[in-house]
């Protein structure tokens, strides 16, 4: 099954959801989603860049290139560049509001992985679950911290 918009869009916003629960958790951002072509950021923006000059969800229906092609395309055309830009905002827009919606979640993950470093999947759940039971919450609950 081939991607679509919505797929990508998701995809982004996953990857862009570290970045906002440090925003959220810490109070801003560090360092880590950013820095080189794999960080975060950078294939949050090849993803993005992609619809609009590969995939014809754009503006136009133009093939402009690949994905090794976007920081050519975007260095050249500042409207897809301002495009993707807003794109990607919109995005992290939804990264830090699920990160807001799961703040206790997150914070009760991150305090178990400073004490044990590790974490396989069914302490992972079993983390989320105690969370939860805390805050009278269960998993798919829109309940802020």
């Amino acid at each position: 099954m081939l991607p679509t918009r919505q797929s990508v869009e998701d995809f982004v916003v996953q990857l862009l959801a570290g970045r906002a629960a440090e925003e959220q958790i810490l109070g801003e951002a560090g360092t880590g989603s950013g820095g080189n072509a794999t960080s975060d950021l950078a294939l949050s923006t090849r993803y993005v860049a992609t619809l609009y000059i590969s995939e014809g969800f754009g503006e136009d229906l133009i093939y402009r290139g690949d994905r090794d092609d976007v920081p050519i395309v975007l260095a050249r055309n500042a409207d897809i560049a301002r495009a993707v830009d807003a794109h990607l905002k919109r995005l992290y827009c939804r990264a830090m509001e699920l990160s807001a919606a799961n703040r206790h979640r997150i914070r009760a993950v991150a305090d178990e992985l400073m004490k044990t470093r590790v974490m396989d999947g069914e302490r992972f759940k079993a983390v989320v679950a105690a969370a939860d039971a805390t805050m009278g919450t269960e998993i798919g609950s829109d309940r802020n911290d």
